[in-house]
């Protein structure tokens, strides 16, 4: 059996974390005894995940920012402001279909969002 204890005081920031892997894992790490926080898009509304009336709902316990993946300002501020022990980065510029409508911005999105997060300056 896991001692929860060896991960309280432990903060996570989940990117992505409105979408189906995002939500679960936020799920697990609560159980475990961490803090979460999650990125959602400046788009984004409410404490819904996943698309449709049945998505799940996000946990009170998790501490939303406004944010997008290709905004590097937008990330150093979250991060600076969670200072988190672990980062995980589910973000992505949005559906598949979206992504060959938009390829630039879905490029822009997913690729600089991965360098961001590799940024020095987090």
């Amino acid at each position: 059996m896991e001692n929860h204890h060896t991960h309280a005081g432990r903060r996570s920031l989940i990117l992505g974390i409105s979408g189906q892997d995002g939500h679960y894992l936020a799920e697990q790490l609560l159980a475990k005894g961490y803090e979460v926080h999650g990125v959602v898009r400046r788009a984004a509304h409410g404490r819904q995940t996943g698309y449709g009336a049945e998505a799940p709902v996000l946990d009170s316990r998790v501490t939303l920012h406004r944010g997008d993946l290709d905004d590097l300002a937008s990330l150093l501020r979250i991060v600076r402001e969670v200072a988190p022990h672990e980062i995980y980065n589910f973000g992505t510029h949005g559906c598949e279909a979206d992504s060959f409508e938009e390829p630039e911005h879905a490029l822009l999105t997913d690729g600089l969002g991965s360098l961001h997060l590799t940024c020095p300056r987090l």
